[in-house]
């Protein structure tokens, strides 16, 4: 049988290449870490963890992609899936301080399993007896988090609809509010141009239809 994020996998490694042959981007790298053995599925089971996470650590415990723009050097994407064990580690200290709990108390819970960006990550909330089904945003330094109103199976969805650009999450958050920032901005402009095939409003469209909220 067929591992669903192993068709994931290849259809966004599929994208990107073919983007590189067509010469709209460059320098695109891929690093994989080896796949999760039998003994630390058991436990990822134990914590309650998305099916489809699982089958996605059963290809590599950790990967990371990265490419750039031939036409804007500041244009480029990155997909950043942290190791299993930093992903379920205690966050106090590197992600957030005591007092942060102050403002956001959810940040006790997160996380990060996706570096979009050296300044952001996606994460979920996890604690023993709860695991929520949304993946939320956040911005390194702040202790704010952000729903995007999708489980792993939609953030998977929409990383591979953005061609995982620089800060695409935050071009879900703008449609959430109907906002457009700069990173929303930028996302409309070079998509087109570096994927052709790249439709905004069809963007728009499928994000619509996975927001857990909608369904």
């Amino acid at each position: 049988m067929s591992n669903p994020s192993e068709e994931w996998h290849e259809g966004l490694s599929d994208a990107l290449y073919d983007a590189e042959e067509e010469g709209t981007l460059e320098h695109l790298e891929e690093n994989y870490n080896l796949p999760l053995n039998a003994n630390d599925f058991q436990e990822i089971a134990l914590k309650a963890l998305p099916q489809k996470m699982i089958q996605l650590y059963e290809l590599f415990d950790g990967w990371e992609i990265t490419w750039a723009a031939v036409a804007d050097d500041e244009a480029g994407g990155r997909l950043h899936f942290l190791a299993m064990q930093h992903v379920m580690q205690n966050w106090e200290g590197k992600l957030y301080e005591s007092k942060d709990l102050l403002e956001e108390e959810l940040i006790e819970f997160f996380k990060p399993f996706d570096l979009v960006t050296d300044e952001a990550e996606c994460g979920f909330l996890h604690r023993p007896g709860f695991a929520s089904e949304s993946i939320y945003y956040h911005r390194t330094g702040a202790p704010q988090l952000y729903n995007l109103d999708l489980d792993f199976s939609g953030y998977l969805e929409m990383a591979l609809a953005a061609r995982v650009y620089f800060y695409w999450p935050k071009v879900l958050l703008d449609i959430q509010s109907g906002e457009e920032s700069e990173e929303t901005t930028n996302f409309k402009q070079n998509m087109p141009l570096i994927f052709p095939e790249f439709n905004w409003e069809a963007f728009k469209e499928k994000y619509e239809s996975l927001r857990l909220s909608v369904k």
